[in-house]
């Protein structure tokens, strides 16, 4: 088997994680971020370099944070189902 094929067979990542990353870039980072938050970082430091580099390095970090925890985090644990986190927290149905 080739390492093509090997790859295409054991890719953890799915629609959702792409759909994921794709919506933290063009709708968090383009809209809350950039337009949002460097403004606020305009008037505070009232300085286009400052706020500029203080703008891409929160990109970043919600970037990587988002890449964390949408991509990479969840594969990393077991699925737990609602039944079981139910189950150990609630008490039996019919018992009060």
């Amino acid at each position: 088997m080739s390492r093509t094929e090997t790859w295409k067979q054991k890719d953890p990542w799915t629609w959702r994680e792409l759909v994921l990353l794709l919506v933290l870039e063009f709708v968090l980072v383009m809209v809350v971020v950039k337009y949002g938050m460097q403004s606020i970082y305009e008037t505070v430091f009232e300085n286009t370099l400052y706020s500029g580099t203080l703008t891409g390095l929160t990109i970043a970090g919600v970037l990587l944070t988002g890449l964390y925890l949408a991509a990479l985090r969840p594969n990393l644990r077991p699925p737990i189902s609602i039944t079981a986190l139910c189950a150990a927290r609630c008490p039996p149905t019919g018992s009060v």
